[in-house]
């Protein structure tokens, strides 16, 4: 099993790349075991005892201090930090953050499109796996 240390920035990112098992459909689907995290799951208000989490796939698999993974899984060490399910924001600017929205109006595509990538960069690592974008055109940055 490959080891890793998760800091509590690194959640959402975690959780993202654990659905890329659907990828490829003519293996096993990975395996990611969280261990030693405490879940928020959105419908207690309390989070649960320190416990394991089995991701597999884009699925949760189990959740319990007894689940453990196959002989492939990543296992992530969350430090008894929070893993809770990705936030959604349904109104972001992605191009109309700065503090001076005339210096954005006026700057060039690429200024433009560096701005958006780093907006999404910070909204990912605030624990936003899903953001609409609005009055923006987000393709390039979609893609």
């Amino acid at each position: 099993m490959k080891r890793t240390r998760l800091t509590p920035t690194l959640v959402a990112m975690s959780m993202l790349l654990a659905s890329t098992g659907l990828l490829a459909q003519d293996e096993a689907p990975t395996q990611i075991l969280f261990e030693n995290v405490r879940v928020f799951d959105g419908t207690s208000e309390k989070l649960t005892a320190k416990t394991n989490v089995l991701v597999e796939g884009n699925l949760i698999k189990a959740v319990g201090s007894s689940v453990r993974g196959g002989a492939g899984a990543t296992v992530v060490d969350g430090g008894g930090g929070i893993l809770m399910p990705g936030l959604i924001d349904t109104h972001v600017h992605f191009n109309m953050n700065e503090s001076n929205l005339n210096a954005i109006e006026a700057a060039r595509w690429d200024r433009i499109a560096s701005v958006a990538a780093g907006h999404a960069r910070d909204w990912l690592m605030d624990g936003f796996t899903t953001v609409r974008g609005m009055g923006s055109n987000a393709d390039g940055l979609k893609e």
